[in-house]
């Protein structure tokens, strides 16, 4: 089984993930670009600034982590890649719900700086994505379910993927 979770910055792909992970007691694959981000290095400008090559074999070793064993797979373009993962779910949430979310993440910087930077990473994912692997974030066909985190609890969302998991795996 592979849970593929994919959704704008501060949508709940991690915090979900890692909860569906631990109620099913599987790998959480949450990969990032801050482990590869040199100290006092800006994280937006390291992505923004990252080869082609580099986003590939990136990519790559998340797909081969998601083939080893059952997982829930917390990334951008995990739906995308992981062409027959057992699940593909979009999240979303409202902007100030995401910059909310991610003041806490920051360290509490100011409201306006937060909401620049969580803009301004959707969109350079945006572009990104579109230029190296010629995928639309915005065209959401290839999901199976599409979640407002807004309006459900972690565990409520949580609970709803893991119904449509099942599901999904009854009928495979």
């Amino acid at each position: 089984m592979i849970i593929a979770i994919s959704g704008l910055t501060g949508s709940g792909k991690s915090t979900i993930g890692e909860k569906i992970a631990q109620k099913l007691k599987i790998k959480h694959v949450s990969m990032t670009h801050k482990k590869f981000v040199p100290a006092g290095t800006d994280l937006l400008k390291f992505t923004k600034g990252a080869k082609p090559s580099f986003e590939k074999s990136f990519d790559s070793e998340i797909i081969r982590e998601a083939r080893k064993e059952d997982c829930v797979v917390t990334t951008w373009l995990g739906p995308w890649l992981l062409k027959d993962a057992t699940v593909k779910v979009w999240l979303h949430a409202s902007l100030d719900t995401r910059i909310k979310r991610k003041i806490k993440e920051l360290g509490g910087k100011p409201l306006r700086h937060v909401k620049k930077y969580v803009i301004e990473k959707d969109d350079t994912n945006r572009k990104r994505y579109k230029r190296i692997y010629k995928i639309d974030l915005d065209n959401r066909r290839v999901f199976d379910i599409d979640i407002n985190t807004d309006r459900l609890t972690i565990n409520q969302a949580a609970d709803l993927i893991i119904a449509l998991a099942r599901i999904k795996s009854i009928k495979k």
